[in-house]
């Protein structure tokens, strides 16, 4: 079930075992649950490509809805993205100061006690 990609729960629920039962399962089966995974993200692969040529096709004749056609560019564009290893969103924060906090800020800039210091260049050790 793990290989399905049931979740714990489902399996506790379905089998009538704790989640440290299937904790013990999952923990001891990781091989045959990767091969599991290798072998499902081959299968999504190629349900992609049948998918992606349909719709190819399904364009040139001109039998995908006006309505349909922004929503399917958009998430082949956002899978692409994410396929590449390409962030699929952006968030930008601004964060604007007021005139009151500038001010405040310059005043303690003009507050500050100058430091004399003296510099020299220290010879790396070998």
């Amino acid at each position: 079930m793990l290989a399905q990609g049931a979740t714990i729960k489902q399996i506790c629920k379905s089998c009538k075992v704790s989640p440290h039962t299937v904790s013990i399962v999952r923990s001891r089966e990781q091989e045959t649950l990767k091969d599991s995974k290798k072998h499902l993200r081959a299968l999504i692969g190629t349900a992609t490509h049948l998918a992606v040529e349909s719709l190819i096709t399904k364009l040139q004749d001109d039998e995908i809805p006006s309505g349909v056609l922004p929503i399917a560019t958009g998430i082949l564009i956002d899978k692409h993205r994410q396929y590449e290893g390409e962030p699929t969103q952006t968030i930008e924060v601004k964060k604007s100061l007021s005139l009151d906090e500038i001010r405040a800020e310059l005043k303690n800039l003009k507050d500050e006690e100058v430091i004399e210091a003296e510099v020299t260049d220290v010879e790396p050790s070998a």
